[in-house]
């Protein structure tokens, strides 16, 4: 399913407000938006009906799915793990130390704010 044009701002020094249509590509709980490949993992069924191929820049872990960190690693091949804001402080914490174990790149959004990418 592709959204035709999508809006966003984006600040320049010379002109701060340049506007850019891009296409935004949704497939069930993976998005593409500027070259990105994203996967949104909230469901253990994602997990056994994996057939996304290819390497996904940010994999974010939301609604504090019931996963391992090896789990995902032995079925994804993706650069960055984003533990959003919707998870338990527990869990998250579970899951940096198994990141930090496991020598997994992430990013908990809960301990460092809203995460920011140049796109």
């Amino acid at each position: 399913k592709e959204i035709q044009s999508y809006s966003i701002n984006n600040y320049n020094e010379n002109n701060p407000s340049i506007i850019h249509q891009k296409p935004v590509l949704l497939n069930n709980k993976t998005i593409q938006f500027f070259g990105k490949r994203i996967l949104i993992l909230n469901d253990l069924d994602q997990l056994e009906e994996s057939t996304i191929s290819g390497r996904i820049d940010y994999l974010i872990l939301s609604n504090n799915i019931k996963v391992k960190i090896k789990d995902i690693n032995s079925n994804y091949d993706y650069k960055l793990l984003i533990i959003d804001g919707s998870n338990s402080l527990s869990q998250n914490k579970n899951w940096i130390r198994q990141c930090r174990d496991s020598n997994t790149p992430f990013y908990s959004v809960l301990n460092s704010g809203a995460m920011r990418v140049d796109l």
